[in-house]
């Protein structure tokens, strides 16, 4: 029997990174809020962005956790709550296990929020496989319409290795496979929770 899992940052000992762009124009929350969803719904359209109509300036500042170090960056530091920013060596992992039809890499800098240094290059995930398998009689929802507990269709997903789910809130599944490439590799900042199939 094939596997899946739900794979998410780990919020317990992580970074957080905020995007911000020098370009954008903000005078209130409300614009800040706008330049974000814009790029968020860019990058979970689960098509391919041409880099040139991509705005590089767009960054990330790291948020230190105070346990960490700054130069103990995670592979998976956490923003909206998906894996939706890797390290090079995730990336490098994800395309050598054959994900680089899956997954579209935009790079973008990771800059010290508070000396404005820059700490590395990471790289922005675009998951391209999009599949609409949530079981809506099976998962449990709460008050409020979010997911307690997501149960998946199996006649849906087939064998995929790794897609991207849309629900409040979206996730990331991966086949048991690809969940233990990236464990054996010792791929920091993110866990990994089986979810039901039937």
């Amino acid at each position: 029997m094939i596997r899946f899992y739900r794979w998410e940052p780990d919020f317990s000992e992580n970074f957080t990174v905020e995007m911000v762009n020098p370009n954008w124009r903000i005078e209130d929350e409300y614009d800040l809020l706008y330049h974000l969803n814009t790029v968020y719904h860019r990058l979970t359209q689960g098509k391919p962005i041409p880099l040139d109509e991509w705005d590089s300036n767009l960054c990330l500042w790291v948020v230190r956790h105070p346990q960490l170090p700054i130069h103990s960056l995670t592979d998976v530091p956490i923003l909206m709550g998906i894996p939706i920013v890797h390290s090079p060596r995730l990336k490098n992992l994800m395309e050598n296990i054959g994900m680089n039809q899956l997954i579209q890499y935009i790079p973008v800098s990771i800059i010290d929020r508070w000396t404005k240094q820059n700490l590395s290059i990471y790289y922005f995930a675009n998951f391209l496989s999009h599949i609409d398998c949530l079981d809506t009689n099976r998962t449990t929802f709460d008050e409020d319409g979010l997911i307690k507990r997501a149960v998946l269709q199996k006649r849906l997903i087939q064998h995929a290795p790794l897609f991207y789910v849309e629900g409040k809130p979206p996730f990331v599944v991966v086949r048991e496979d690809v969940k233990k490439a990236i464990e054996r590799a010792g791929i920091t900042g993110c866990q990994f929770e089986e979810i039901e199939v039937v």
